[in-house]
């Protein structure tokens, strides 16, 4: 799975310039016209300013590191004796459309924010009551636990579809295992899923996605949104998850 930390960072940085430069600009909006307020709210384009305050070069290494996990996932599977013959260029779509998904809660927020802002200006909010509330807008959907989040689900979606992808001329041979935690914080389908003997031996993808592990898991979603979980290869299981004895 591609570490999500060195992004987390990076957004950190993109939010802590952006919010600076936002931050600036509500001084000099009191020094305008109501009406002139709006119609430079209405004008600035702040999902361009998000890019420049580095979001594109943090998406762009987002790209970077799904392709090299592509092939990280190839030479992984080969090494194991599958014979990887998935095309790039479908994974290079759902690499995009996967970075698209995670662009649409920034621009979601660019929308708020102009908002946010063109309210503060009709109601004349103070600018230091205007700014708690939009460093509590920020916090979360820029970086932090929401973002986080995204980040997570964006990759480990991308990691599954690659990797039925990858199996698409192997994929009622191979045999998955579900793989995570079992705790009061699991789902009662991924429960379901961890508890089934046969997650022991493995489903096929095709099985999966007919429901025959469990109805709500599939082999991409898992479990649903934030899911904690992971279909591995059987062949990839240390023996010890299954507390299948060791040879002597």
């Amino acid at each position: 799975m591609i570490d999500t930390a060195q992004f987390s960072n990076e957004l950190k940085v993109v939010e802590s310039r952006f919010l600076a430069e936002i931050f600036g600009l509500l001084p000099r909006l009191e020094t305008l016209s109501i009406e002139q307020q709006l119609v430079l709210l209405r004008e600035i384009d702040f999902m361009e300013r998000l890019s420049k305050n580095g979001l594109n070069g943090v998406i762009s290494k987002m790209g970077s590191a799904m392709a090299k996990r592509v092939n990280e996932l190839k030479a992984e599977f080969t090494a194991l004796g599958y014979q990887v013959t998935a095309s790039s260029a479908p994974l290079g779509i759902l690499a995009q459309a996967d970075l698209d998904m995670f662009i649409s809660q920034y621009e979601g927020y660019a929308t708020g924010l102009r908002q946010a802002l063109i309210q503060k200006t009709v109601a004349h909010t103070p600018n230091a009551v205007l700014s708690k509330q939009l460093a509590v807008m920020s916090v979360g959907t820029l970086s932090g636990r929401d973002a986080t989040f995204l980040l997570q689900e964006t990759f480990a979606r991308f990691d599954a579809a690659s990797k039925a992808q990858i199996f698409a001329d192997d994929e009622n041979t191979a045999l998955w295992t579900y793989l995570g935690p079992l705790d009061n914080r699991t789902r009662d389908a991924c429960s379901n899923v961890l508890s089934n003997a046969q997650n022991t031996t493995g489903w096929t993808i095709d099985e999966i996605n007919s429901g025959l592990a469990d109805s709500d898991v599939d082999f991409v979603s898992r479990g649903g949104f934030n899911c904690r979980h992971d279909w591995v290869l059987a062949d990839e299981q240390p023996e010890s998850v299954f507390g299948k004895k060791e040879e002597s």
